[in-house]
This record gives structure tokens, sequence and C-alpha cells, in this order.
């Protein structure tokens, strides 16, 4: 069975958009991939695109939720982190989207070789649109919580105009480095001594279906 994302008709607002998401069917990510990780929260992502967009709906349950960083390309992946890597051209490049649970963000352009790394710049993360169970930007350190995300990633970023016709590259993770209990899932599975995310060669395929 081929991993889909489905053609969502855009709304006047955000929040109306995921109401349509939400009735795609989610990808789980929950993958353990290093044993010294154990810790397994319940996190799953919808997923849908139109021309304009691609669209993610993060749902999170976990024991420990933290969200310290507020500053534009911070640490977010040490707090509460959920994440959205994606090629568009068969792993020659790919995006690194990674957000806390409050909003805060951390983007990048990267060669699969590792060669080069290229931030978003503040105009671009602007234009990324978010909405979350929580305040936006405000610090917080709570427990036993159940979360959201909704994330509206404009089509433009990604300077390919027929981005959607082509098979897409991605992996889906949820992350937490300075939480109680450290973990790092994925939609598919990693193979790697250590926990490592930039695994391009690790990413599964998806297809826009209208």
């Amino acid at each position: 069975m081929e991993d889909i994302v489905v053609y969502v008709e855009p709304s006047n607002n955000l929040a109306n958009t995921l109401l349509l998401v939400e009735k795609t069917t989610p990808y789980n990510i929950n993958q353990i991939n290093w044993e010294n990780f154990p810790y397994k929260p319940t996190c799953k992502v919808h997923i849908g695109w139109n021309e304009d967009y691609i669209y993610l709906l993060f749902k999170v349950e976990e024991k420990h939720t933290l969200a310290q960083e507020t500053a534009l390309h911070g640490n977010v992946s040490q707090d509460s982190c959920v994440e959205f890597f994606v090629s568009f051209d068969n792993r020659n490049t790919y995006y690194n989207f990674e957000f806390n649970a409050i909003g805060s963000m951390h983007v990048c352009c990267r060669n699969c070789d590792g060669t080069n790394k290229i931030a978003f710049t503040d105009k671009q993360l602007a234009a990324i649109e978010t909405l979350t169970s929580f305040e936006k930007f405000t610090p917080l350190n709570v427990y036993n919580t159940h979360w959201q995300l909704g994330i509206a990633i404009p089509a433009p970023l990604f300077n390919k105009s027929d981005w959607y016709k082509n098979t897409i590259w991605a992996n889906f993770y949820k992350c937490g480095d300075k939480l109680q209990e450290p973990h790092y899932l994925s939609w598919k599975s990693i193979v790697s001594p250590k926990p490592q995310f930039h695994v391009p060669h690790f990413f599964g395929a998806l297809h826009c279906v209208k």
C-alpha cells in the first residue's frame, strides 16, 4: 500500500483547514531506533496538501512536556519537539522543519551528502503558520499532557513549483533531548549507532493524490 498525502481544499483560516487534514489517515511516529532510549510517547501526524501548502497536524500524548526555546532557530530539539524532514528531488537536498510544543521553529535546507546547510531567513520563517494547544512562544514545563501542533508550510519555500507531481521523500520525528525521559522516535525506522535524524537514505516515499 502506498503512503499518500491527501489533497485538501484551502480554507479561510488554518484552524478550519486543519479540520479537513484531521480526517486523513494518520501516520504513527512510533519507531524506537535506539534501545538506550526506550520511552515512547504517543505521537501521530496527519498530513495534507494543495498547490499552495503542505499541512501537518501532530498529536502528542506524553508524561512531560518541556518548551523553553522561544528564539528563531533555537535548540527546539531539546524541548518537546516534532519534526518533518522532506526531500523533493529524490534525496539530493532536503529540508528539516523542527518545532517545539509552543510553535518555536528551526528550519534549514541541506545537501543530503552533508556538504551544505542554509538556514531559513526570518522572513521565510514568518511565512510558516502554526497553531498550538499551548500559548505560543510562552515557556512551559508541564506533565501528563495531550497536545496538538498544526502547521502550514507555504509551497514557495520549496523553490520547486511542481513539487507535488513527483515522489516526496520524508520522515517524521518526535524527540526531546532535555526531557526527563529523552526519546527519539521516527515514522520510518533508522539504523544508526546513536540518535541521528539527518539520514535521508532512511526517508520513506510519499505520493500526493488529488
